[in-house]
This record gives C-alpha cells, sequence and structure tokens, in this order.
C-alpha cells in the first residue's frame, strides 16, 4: 500500500493566508497593477475577490510573475511555515510517504513551497496565451470538493487506484473538509 499525506497550504503548512500578501507584495516591490478592480471585488464571494485579483495580472508575463512568485517565496513566506506542521510532514518522509500540497492558492508560489519540502503539488493555476496571462483562472479554484477531485486525478495519472492508498490530509478550515472527509485519517490543524 502506497501512504501520501496530502497538506492545505495557508494557515495548515503556513501561519497565514497567502493569496493577499502575494499582491501586496507584488504592490511593494513597484509592480503595476490596477487594484482598484479587485477591491470593489471585496464585497463579494471569496471567489470574485481572488478572479479580481487575478485579473491584476491580465497581459503580465507569466515568466515574470514567477521570478516575482519566487522572491515572493524567498523573501517573505518561506518564514511563514509552521514547525509543528511541517515536523509532520517530514515525519511523513522519513516513512517514505509520498508528500502533496493541494491548496486554493496560486500554483505560481504553491510550486515554491512544493519545492522547498520536497513534495507535488496541486493548486490553482493561471491561464495564459503565449506566455502572457489572461487574468483568468485556468480551471477551477482548488478549494472543497475540487480538492478530492484534483487528487483522483494525481492519482490516477501516477497509475494508482484509491483503494490501493492509505492518505492521510491535513486541513484548517471548510475549503479543506471534502478532503479530510474522503482521507483514511484526517488532521485538524488549529
Amino acid at each position: 500500500m502506497i501512504r501520501i499525506a496530502a497538506f492545505d497550504l495557508d494557515k495548515t503548512l503556513t501561519d497565514r493566508d497567502c493569496l493577499v500578501r502575494f499582491f501586496w507584495y507584488l504592490y511593494r516591490r513597484g509592480e503595476h497593477l490596477s487594484y482598484r478592480h479587485a477591491f470593489k471585488q471585496a464585497g463579494l464571494s471569496r471567489l470574485s475577490f481572488k478572479k479580481g485579483l487575478c485579473g491584476l495580472l491580465q497581459g503580465q508575463s507569466v515568466d515574470h510573475i514567477e521570478k516575482c512568485a519566487a522572491d515572493f517565496f524567498n523573501q517573505r513566506a518561506q518564514f511563514w511555515l509552521r514547525s509543528a506542521t511541517v515536523n509532520d510532514l517530514r515525519e511523513h518522509q522519513l516513512r517514505g510517504d509520498r508528500i502533496v500540497i493541494i491548496s486554493a492558492s496560486l500554483s505560481l508560489y504553491v510550486k515554491q513551497f512544493a519545492s522547498g519540502l520536497g513534495a507535488d503539488y496541486l493548486a490553482t493555476d493561471l491561464a495564459s496565451v503565449g506566455g502572457i496571462l489572461t487574468g483568468n483562472l485556468d480551471g477551477k479554484n482548488v478549494r472543497g470538493e475540487e480538492k478530492v477531485s484534483r487528487l483522483r486525478h494525481w492519482l490516477a495519472a501516477q497509475n494508482l487506484e484509491r483503494t490501493d492508498v492509505h492518505l492521510t490530509a491535513y486541513g484548517d478550515s471548510s475549503g479543506d473538509k471534502q478532503l479530510l472527509n474522503w482521507a483514511d485519517q484526517s488532521v485538524w490543524v488549529k
């Protein structure tokens, strides 16, 4: 049996939410983004607000924003890791478990966390055409049932059936509930 440990990122592996902080980082480093549109969306749903923020990236080069995301991780976000949860992740690795981060956060910076932690990742992607961001999501927001759906597809890509896997999932919010319920063992991080 293959053992897999799936970790949410925001407020599970980290001690805070990263999405708004990423855009704040872009603003502070002088990226020319118009924030008026995004903050007009603030009174709407969580997804509308997220789409508003992502819309700020329309017309930006994927390569440039990926470099910004790497800088964001190296200069800020890596210091937000929760030592207790990272210790759990390391224990899973010592046992030979496969690690996957499953997050509604943007893959732009989730992949930085994954690389640093020796994990695979499934996260919300941004659409691009010819190396330029469109400002739209590419697929669904990886939250709630979409976390289970993405993990199912990831397992299939690994040639694994759900019955071949012992899954431990870590999460902290209602957006993780379906994944935690689908797991063989669930850990609510507080």
